[in-house]
C-alpha cells in the first residue's frame, strides 16, 4: 500500500456451524480481490473451530463464545474499526468478477454523502436500478444500506449503530432487521447507499440461514433466547402440518429441477446433507443472510 492511501480494514463475518461456508467465500474473495488490506478482522457470534480462525488469519478476533445476537456482533466489532473505510464481507458469498476496490474508494471519496458501495447480486442492474447515477456503473440503491458485500465509510455505519442500540436501550426491542434500521436513519441524515453495475456476487447460502431472530434488532436485547423460537411460543400442531404440505410440494419441485439446472442442484444437495437436531449434539448450520 502506498504512502497517504486510504486505510482500509476487511470484516468478515461469520457464526456457529458456517465454517464450510466461510472458508469457501474467503476462497473466492482472496482470488477476486487481492488488495492490502490495513487489517483483517474476523467476527464470530458462537464458537466457531480453531481450522476456520486460522484459514481466516485475521489480525483481530471479535468473538462471543456463547450467540448473542448477529447484530450485536457487528455493533461490537464496528466499534474496534479505526480504519477510514472497512469491506463487509458476511460467510456465503461467491464473487464472480474481480472486486475493483480501487474503484469502489474513489466513488467513496468522491460522494461524502455515501455510507456504502455495495456488489450486485443480482448480476447486470435493471432499468429501475439505475435511477440515480452516481458515476460510471455507480447509481444508488433502490433498496437502501445492505449486508451485501460492500465498501462502507466507517464513521457512517458506526454513526448508525451507535444510535441504534442507544434509540433501543432498555426496551424491548422489536423484529426490525438492522439493515431496514440504518436505511431509515441514513435517509433521516442525507445520507446514501450505492450499487455498483456489474457480474457482482452470488448468495450461495440461503438454505443456511440463522433464524429471523438472529438478525433482527430484537438480539440487541440482553434476555437469553433460544434462536428458533426466541419471538413467540412453539407453533401449534395445525400450523406444522400446513407446514409439512408446503415441505413436501417445495421438496418434489425442487427434486424435478435439479436435474436440469444448477441452482436447484446446489439447494438439493444442500437440503439432504442438512444436519438434524437428533442425529447428535452437531446443530444446523447458522449464519447471516442478507438484503438488496
Amino acid at each position: 500500500m502506498t504512502s497517504g492511501a486510504p486505510r482500509v480494514a476487511l470484516l468478515v463475518f461469520t457464526c456457529e456451524g458456517r465454517e464450510h461456508l466461510l472458508e469457501q467465500t474467503l476462497a473466492s474473495f482472496s482470488a477476486a480481490c487481492p488488495y492490502p488490506f490495513t487489517r483483517r478482522v474476523l467476527v464470530a457470534d458462537g464458537p466457531v473451530g480453531p481450522r476456520a480462525v486460522e484459514h481466516a488469519s485475521p489480525d483481530l478476533l471479535v468473538q462471543h463464545p456463547k450467540r448473542r445476537g448477529y447484530v450485536r456482533s457487528i455493533a461490537d466489532a464496528i466499534r474496534q474499526v479505526e480504519e477510514e473505510y472497512f469491506f463487509w464481507l458476511e460467510d456465503d458469498w461467491e464473487f464472480a468478477e474481480p472486486v475493483r476496490l480501487e474503484a469502489l474508494l474513489a466513488t467513496l471519496q468522491a460522494h461524502g454523502e455515501l455510507a456504502q458501495v455495495r456488489l450486485s447480486k443480482t448480476g447486470a442492474l435493471t432499468p429501475a436500478e439505475k435511477v440515480n447515477p452516481l458515476s460510471g456503473d455507480t447509481f444508488e440503491s433502490v433498496v437502501g444500506f445492505s449486508a451485501n458485500p460492500s465498501l462502507n465509510r466507517t464513521a457512517h455505519v458506526a454513526g448508525g449503530f451507535a444510535e441504534l442500540a442507544l434509540r433501543e436501550k432498555g426496551k424491548t426491542l422489536g423484529e426490525d432487521g438492522f439493515e431496514n434500521v440504518l436505511t431509515r436513519w441514513c435517509a433521516e441524515r442525507g445520507i446514501a447507499c450505492a450499487v455498483r453495475d456489474g457480474a457482482g456476487v452470488r448468495h450461495a447460502g440461503y438454505l443456511e440461514s440463522t433464524s429471523r431472530f438472529w438478525h433482527m434488532t430484537a438480539s440487541l436485547d440482553a434476555t437469553e433466547a433460544e434462536p428458533l423460537f426466541a419471538l413467540g411460543s412453539r407453533p401449534p400442531f395445525w400450523r406444522r402440518a400446513l407446514m409439512l404440505g408446503k415441505l413436501a410440494r417445495r421438496a418434489s419441485a425442487v427434486a424435478a429441477r435439479q436435474l436440469s439446472d444448477d441452482a436447484a442442484y446446489e439447494v438439493a444437495f444442500r437440503f439432504v446433507t442438512l444436519p438434524l437436531p437428533w442425529r447428535g449434539s452437531e446443530r444446523g448450520s447458522e449464519g447471516g443472510g442478507a438484503r438488496g
